[in-house]
């Protein structure tokens, strides 16, 4: 009888230990992933930033385009209106 309490004693201390072991494993995992959690995050603005940097880059060229061709098309204007006011 005296052997049976020791062997469940020994369980009993074997099965705390494994819980504990298993609750520190866990709260290892609930930490990792909270941080893999905060570096998805970051990495996801800094994503985001650089979309709306590329997004108002592309804007800007469009912008830029339009304007050269304005200008481009004002010159034509004015050069053949020089030479039209030149021949007279």
């Amino acid at each position: 009888m005296q052997h049976k309490y020791e062997k469940v004693g020994e369980e009993e201390v074997y099965l705390q230990e494994y819980n504990e072991m298993k609750t520190d494993t866990k709260n290892a995992n609930i930490e990792e992933l909270n941080t893999l959690i905060s570096e998805h995050d970051f990495e996801k603005l800094t994503q985001d930033q650089y979309q709306h940097m590329v997004n108002r880059l592309k804007k800007d060229l469009i912008s830029s385009q339009l304007r050269s061709q304005e200008l481009k098309d004002s010159l034509k204007q004015k050069d053949d209106l020089v030479t039209e006011q030149s021949e007279y």
